[in-house]
């Protein structure tokens, strides 16, 4: 706060109230801090929900696959490839895709036509979970 003073000569004189200029200092600073902790927290929040979201997403992700391996080798037990090899990987994309992998391990893929063998790969592609941005390919292997 400043008080006014008229001098001799009908002049104005400032009259400055000790600790003034200090204390607009720390108001300035404490304000600022104030608002880099309230930006700080609204990012951090609405970045742990993001994660959240995405957690989930492999989550559920995850438990397809694994479903869809174990139809994989239900499929090959039927159809007398017992203790076939199955390798299951993925590859995630730009824009969240994902392309699987399924490469399966017998013996008995090497005396297969190309005619029996793409029914293979057809069937075992088409038992692939539907996700968006997702793909399946299957490749055989002795």
């Amino acid at each position: 706060m400043r008080r006014m003073d008229t001098g001799v000569a009908g002049g104005v004189f400032e009259r400055k109230v000790p600790g003034r200029g200090l204390r607009e200092a720390v108001y300035g600073i404490v304000s600022l801090i104030m608002a880099a902790a309230i930006v700080l927290g609204f990012v951090l929040v609405v970045n742990g929900q993001t994660d959240r979201k995405q957690m989930e997403k492999d989550m559920y992700l995850k438990s397809r696959t694994a479903e869809y391996k174990s139809l994989v080798r239900e499929y090959l037990e039927e159809e007398s490839f017992h203790n076939a090899g199955v390798t299951l990987t993925y590859v995630t994309g730009e824009e969240d895709t994902r392309v699987y992998s399924v490469k399966l391990h017998h013996k008995r893929f090497a005396s297969l036509s190309d005619i029996e063998k793409s029914y293979i790969e057809k069937d075992i592609e088409d038992m692939g979970f539907s996700c968006e941005g997702c793909s399946f390919e299957v490749i055989l292997e002795q």
